[in-house]
């Protein structure tokens, strides 16, 4: 026998799933006409947010993930912090950040980048990427003048976990500078840390570094964790939990045509129209099929690992300059952690989009304390850029 609520959920998801299908055949009309069954102004009240700390080198994919993850009614976003070692560099990082969290209502978020270098060796992202997000991709981002930490990113870190009363959940999204300075200078830390969630490492298969530079002749390690392998090393063997996604995962969804055509057809909300600008100024990487889900996957996992096919591995950064220098791979002397294998792409994608275009209904909350309040809503409003923030951000601190 069908209850009555299981009933809506099962007619919400059928809804959802018609109007992406839709989407993806181009039909702009259509789309509209099956439009998904979200409240521009309302979302669900959880009884519990996850309390999370970002820490993103801000390369566009990384834009994808903190949008994704600002947006999630079910997430308490307390500081965002930017490794100089990162894509972007710490100033430039920066200032994204706060641009970002402002465009999306949440501008007093805390934000602060290291200043630190690689532990071991100098190894560095290519300085055309560095150009590229130096103009921001030719994309306008409003001027927060809330107040910032500056280059004091890693005390901004350390302040937050050892302040907040419960376990944080950090979101790697770069180098892993920041946390292993931090978790250097403050090993008791690592208590506090209900888990890390780090995208990076390719364990099963090959890397991504030689791939996209050919000059550099490591075919083993992924970008991330390449930069600072030291880094790497002593945040697996820190003790705190971690979530691995490497590219044995990312590698099965990129970020193509078929998704393009999705948003392109229905970005009804800031969040998607965003993502939508953010795809037009892509096009020609995302055609050459370069461009991969990378750190939007492992922001979606922190809420939702279902999503994902995981493993319990023994893995180990090669912290020994060479030819294999930053690869992660299995090893009996590594250190047990949660790996994902595999994702399910359409589940994926579909969760993804449920959160740009607010049909929360769609998508459950996150496993463990937090739960769904159906019955209750609050207001979310959409904020134009530039306005004052009026949602709270870092709550409990």
């Amino acid at each position: 026998m069908i209850c009555k609520k299981s009933l809506i959920i099962i007619v919400t998801m059928f809804a959802f799933c018609s109007g992406l299908l839709a989407a993806a055949k181009g039909n702009a009309a259509n789309a509209t006409t099956n439009a998904l069954p979200f409240k521009k102004t309302q979302v669900p009240v959880f009884n519990d947010r996850l309390p999370i700390i970002i820490d993103s080198d801000m390369a566009q994919d990384d834009w994808l993930a903190i949008i994704y993850t600002l947006e999630r009614p079910d997430s308490n976003v307390l500081a965002i912090t930017i490794p100089d070692t990162g894509e972007s560099g710490g100033p430039i990082g920066l200032e994204i950040a706060k641009g970002l969290s402002l465009l999306l209502g949440q501008g007093n978020i805390p934000v602060g980048y290291g200043t630190e270098k690689p532990f071991v060796g100098n190894n560095e992202f290519p300085m055309e990427w560095r150009k590229m997000i130096k103009t921001v991709h030719n994309i306008v981002l409003p001027k927060n003048n809330f107040p910032d930490y500056g280059d004091k990113g890693v005390q901004l870190l350390i302040d937050t976990i050892e302040k907040y009363p419960d376990k944080v959940t950090i979101l790697a999204l770069g180098p892993l500078t920041n946390i292993a300075v931090a978790f250097d200078k403050r090993p008791d830390l690592v208590k506090k840390v209900r888990e890390i969630v780090i995208m990076g490492g390719a364990v099963r298969v090959a890397g991504n570094v030689s791939e996209s530079t050919p000059s550099i002749t490591n075919k083993t390690a992924e970008w991330n964790l390449f930069i600072d392998p030291v880094a790497a090393d002593k945040v697996f063997r820190s003790g705190a939990p971690i979530y691995l996604v490497p590219l044995d995962a990312c590698n099965n969804v990129p970020i193509d045509e078929h998704f393009y055509d999705i948003v392109n057809s229905y970005h009804p909300t800031s969040a998607s129209s965003f993502v939508h600008r953010i795809l037009e100024t892509r096009k020609e990487f995302m055609n050459e099929g370069a461009w991969y889900f990378w750190d939007p996957l492992a922001a979606t996992l922190m809420f939702q690992p279902n999503l994902a096919i995981n493993r319990n591995l023994k893995v180990k950064v090669i912290t020994k300059r060479g030819p294999d220098f930053g690869r992660t791979m299995e090893a009996a002397d590594g250190t047990m952690i949660k790996v994902a294998m595999d994702v399910k792409k359409k589940d994926f994608v579909n969760n993804f989009m449920a959160i740009l275009v607010h049909s929360y209904e769609a998508v459950p909350a996150s496993t463990g304390s937090i739960r769904l309040a159906p019955e209750e809503v609050v207001n979310k409003p959409m904020y134009a850029a530039g306005k004052k923030p009026q949602k709270a951000a870092n709550e409990g601190i």
